[in-house]
């Protein structure tokens, strides 16, 4: 990606179809399962015809909690777990600094509980998933939107490498977990979890100023209500939106000089599709 420090990480061409017709059902299905007659899903997706541009993974990225719920069966790192999801809900800095620090003490529990393999398997991943968002982003004009995370993960990831390098396991898997944190930042639930934080600041910030319309007020609480909804039943897309709709109406009303990013207050038809 051009004017980025970010490492390239390119991933293969398309595999060979094979022919398919005379087979039975299983056979078929079979078939083109292994020949790749079938499209591929892309491993990264931008999705750009929202109010906000994210990155779509079709296969995981390696988490804390999803390591430690294959790992750790006794559940003792549920703690950890927990301080890492209660980063996402907190504001930019503060909240990667909370996360890092529940990856950092978790990293040497899992160290121990995992075989010798699966070190090496995450940062694959993480390896691959880079890959395929440069490629994603190869002939859009979003690409910006996305160098900040990009150029983090690409040197967690160069982190990774070299601590694995000198037998630093604990240290390797910890880069690998941020690597994929900053990927993952790109998502459109991480994206629509960021801009719940910006709307609660702007709602905190105008509920003791009288003068603020009371009717927009309500508007904007409204959709950061709803936002939650939606990510609570695992509509990203309608969170992402609504999201974006509210910090953009709180700011758009709160700031005389509209710095916060003015848009036009939202109908119940673009704020719900």
């Amino acid at each position: 990606m051009q004017g980025s420090n970010v490492t390239s990480y390119r991933s293969g061409g398309r595999r060979r179809a094979c022919p398919s017709r005379g087979f039975a059902l299983g056979v078929l299905l079979v078939v083109l399962v292994a020949c790749g007659d079938l499209e591929p899903v892309p491993p990264a997706q931008l999705e750009d015809g929202e109010p906000v541009a994210t990155m779509r993974f079709s296969e995981g990225l390696p988490s804390l909690p999803g390591l430690a719920q294959r790992w750790m069966a006794d559940r003792s790192l549920e703690p950890i777990v927990e301080q890492w999801r209660d980063g996402w809900d907190r504001s930019g800095a503060r909240g990667e600094q909370i996360r890092a620090e529940a990856i950092r003490s978790a990293a040497p529990f899992l160290i121990a509980a995992m075989p010798d393999d699966e070190l090496e398997r995450s940062l694959t991943e993480v390896t691959r998933a880079m890959g395929a968002v440069e490629e994603a982003l190869l002939e859009t004009a979003d690409s910006d939107a996305f160098t900040g995370s990009l150029a983090s993960a690409a040197q967690e990831h160069r982190s990774a490498s070299e601590a694995l390098r000198r037998g630093d396991r604990d240290a390797a898997l910890t880069h690998a977990l941020l690597a994929a944190d900053h990927l993952r930042a790109t998502t459109p639930d991480a994206v629509a979890r960021a801009l719940l934080v910006q709307g609660d600041d702007a709602l905190r910030r105008i509920q003791a100023d009288d003068t603020y319309p009371e009717v927009t007020r309500r508007r904007g609480e409204r959709l950061l209500v709803g936002a939650r909804d939606a990510l609570d039943r695992g509509e990203t897309t309608l969170a992402l939106r609504r999201a974006w709709y509210a910090v953009g109406l709180l700011h758009t009303a709160s700031d005389d000089d509209h710095s916060g990013g003015a848009t036009t207050p939202p109908d119940a038809r673009e704020r719900d599709r």
